[in-house]
Formats: structure tokens, sequence, C-alpha cells
């Protein structure tokens, strides 16, 4: 399962961590170099990148067991088929570099996202690997706020999860008093059901 939500408050966010790509390479285990296994991953790496040129969201696998390999990738619903095709072929080569010889591997690029498994995880709720991210800079009477803004977090999940013509997307604004507006996109990918995007999103 891969998802994404997040939110910017204009000229305000500043994130703790280092530009993407960020990633999470599981501990589990490893495969050898020139295995079949890699021969594997390395052929669905390049077939995957070929087919963010016609589509946002994508899911195959390659081999067959033990050596089997299952990825997916998804991007922004916002940006060109052109920019996703950039952001997956990136991020085929981040993860080949970030996390090399692991059997399972997430990346997160500024406007995609690429996982690849020895195990299979498409449709399947799946936390591990999640990165939170914070704004250093504190916003004045953010107590005051914070309902405000989670009922509007709370609806744009519900929108994006429940309404089948946002097909599991949604994003809204909200413009509060004395403040920069906020905009906040969410985004699952269309393997999750409805309950299991809903439940991502607001966690």
């Amino acid at each position: 399962m891969l998802l994404l939500l997040y939110f910017s408050i204009v000229n305000l966010l500043n994130l703790v961590y280092a530009d993407p790509p960020y990633m999470f390479c599981s501990n589990t285990s490893l495969y050898a170099a020139n295995s079949p296994f890699e021969n594997n991953l390395q052929t669905l790496m390049s077939y995957l990148a070929s087919n963010a040129s016609v589509s946002k969201q994508y899911h195959a696998d390659a081999g067959n067991d033990p050596d089997r390999v299952y990825a997916q990738y998804m991007c922004d619903n916002y940006i060109t088929n052109e920019n996703c095709r950039a952001c997956i072929d990136a991020a085929s080569r981040d993860i080949m570099q970030l996390c090399p010889n692991k059997r399972d591997a997430t990346v997160w690029e500024n406007l995609c996202q690429l996982r690849f498994s020895n195990k299979m995880f498409i449709g399947e709720l799946d936390f591990s690997g999640n990165i939170s991210l914070y704004n250093r800079k504190a916003m004045e009477n953010s107590v005051q706020f914070v309902p405000v803004l989670n009922e509007n977090f709370c609806n744009l999940s519900m929108k994006a999860a429940f309404d089948p013509v946002q097909n599991m997307y949604a994003t809204g604004k909200l413009a509060l008093p004395d403040l920069d507006t906020i905009y906040a996109l969410g985004q699952c990918t269309t393997d999750l059901s409805s309950h299991d995007c809903n439940t991502c999103l607001q966690v």
C-alpha cells in the first residue's frame, strides 16, 4: 500500500528533514548480486518507469517464487504524465542506491513514490515505513485552529476515500483569520478499499 497525505502553510513550511528523496529500507533478508531476484527487480524497475508515461499509478510483478518481485508506484495526481515518468525514472535509480540489496524498500520523491517487495502488498493496508514530517516554525495561536484544521483534514480524507468521482484523490484549502491559506491534498492508491484509504489518511 502506498499513500500520500500532506499539507502546507504558504511561506511557513520548513521541514526538519532534508529534501527528498526519503526512503524506507526493510531490515529483512538481502538479495545477492546477479541473483534471479535482482534480475527480476531490474526488469520490473525498467518496466514501471516506461509505464509511468501513460499511467500515474501502477503495480506489477516479475519472476516466479521464491524470487518474485512485486512493485507499485504512485505519482501525484495533478502532475503531467511526462513529469510522472521523470519522477519514476529518478525513484527507480534512487531506490537501488539508497536501499542496496534489500528485498523490500520504499522511496518518496517530491512528486511520486515507489515500492518493491518480495512479499505481496498490493491492496493491503500497511503503515510500516511511514515518515512524518514536521514544521519547525510555530504558528501563533495555533491551539484555536487545531479543531478547524482537524475537521477539514477529516472531511478531505472522507472525500478522497468515499467519493467515487474523486478516485482516491482530493484537494482543499482553508483560509484562517490573519494567516496565509492552508492547502491540503490527500491521495491513496486505487488498489485500496475506501475504508482502508480513509483509515490511512486519518492516521
